[in-house]
């Protein structure tokens, strides 16, 4: 197993911990070939979610908490190619930091626009242990 596969267990078994602290039922798939890692019973309200590593970037001088907002890519032909969410793929991406254990839960929308979904930025400070925001969603609203 490689270290980016155990670091990702971590982050996931640290959401599950906090999901249930809350009081939220967490079913987890088996394997690992849909485009979310968990999906959160909420008040009744089923929530597919993508979980994240946040990792230091150390190349500038800020020390941002980033994450990449795309699937694992992988070579064809020599050639990398990276593989990018839909917007039906998942509800939320919840980003986890291994330093502070905060949590930044984002909308799907948000967070597959950016391509890479950076914690300290001053307009992604809502999403900062936002779980209202979970609690809040209601995926299938009626547009009049």
């Amino acid at each position: 197993m490689s270290i980016q596969t155990q670091i990702g267990l971590v982050s996931e078994h640290n959401v599950i911990a906090q999901c249930f602290a809350r009081g939220y039922g967490v079913l987890q798939p088996i394997g690992n070939y849909l485009p979310y890692d968990l999906i959160l019973d909420v008040n009744s309200t089923l929530i597919k979610v993508q979980i994240k590593t946040l990792w230091k970037d150390n190349r500038g001088s800020s020390g941002s908490y980033i994450c990449k907002s795309c699937k694992a890519g992988g070579y064809r032909s020599q050639k990398k190619y990276v593989l990018q969410y839909k917007l039906s793929d998942f509800d939320f991406g919840i980003c986890y930091n291994r330093d502070t254990g905060d949590m930044s839960i984002v909308p799907t929308v948000v967070f597959i626009k950016v391509g890479t979904f950076t914690a300290s930025r001053p307009e992604n400070a809502i999403y900062l242990n936002a779980w209202h925001l979970l609690e809040e969603f209601c995926p299938h609203q009626l547009v009049v």
